[in-house]
């Protein structure tokens, strides 16, 4: 493809099917910014990484890319939504007593020292290690040694 032939391709058949791809994959709840900052991720990936192909091809290639940006966004904390502590408490299959120990779990949470509040972001919130170095602002395998480091505590502490 010669570069006219790839931008024509790029704006007039991949934009909108990736942008539309990437409102599906959300399951409408991305903003469109949000989409149009994936979509140009991808497109950027598209024109750096130039694969070649038939179209149906390289329309693969970028619903491939535009799902990968999609997740990975998901995993950062900007992706992640947080969930007011009240829909915690909200289900309706619990009984009263259930709730109260869970809303009492939940602050018992809030309130531990820093090692077990690392546990609690790795085991309960789902935090990746490299997350959690992130947030530290700690070198890279700094969130593993604490991570390590606070499970032995715990399990000196509660054993």
């Amino acid at each position: 493809m010669t570069d006219d032939e790839l931008s024509a391709f790029i704006k007039d058949d991949l934009l909108p099917k990736v942008a539309r791809y990437l409102y599906w994959e959300s399951h409408g709840k991305l903003s469109r910014d949000k989409i149009a900052d994936l979509t140009q991720k991808t497109l950027v990936q598209f024109a750096r990484k130039r694969p070649e192909g038939a179209p149906q091809q390289l329309r693969k290639w970028c619903y491939t890319t535009a799902r990968n940006f999609f997740r990975s966004y998901l995993r950062s904390p900007e992706g992640r939504e947080p969930v007011p502590i009240e829909d915690i408490f909200q289900d309706k299959r619990d009984n009263p007593e259930r709730m109260y120990f869970k809303k009492t779990m939940w602050e018992a949470l809030n309130l531990l020292p820093e090692e077990e509040q690392l546990v609690a972001k790795r085991r309960l919130e789902g935090f990746t290690l490299a997350e959690i170095d992130e947030e530290l602002g700690a070198n890279e395998g700094r969130a593993d040694y604490l991570f390590k480091k606070a499970v032995k505590s715990l399990q000196q502490r509660y054993s």
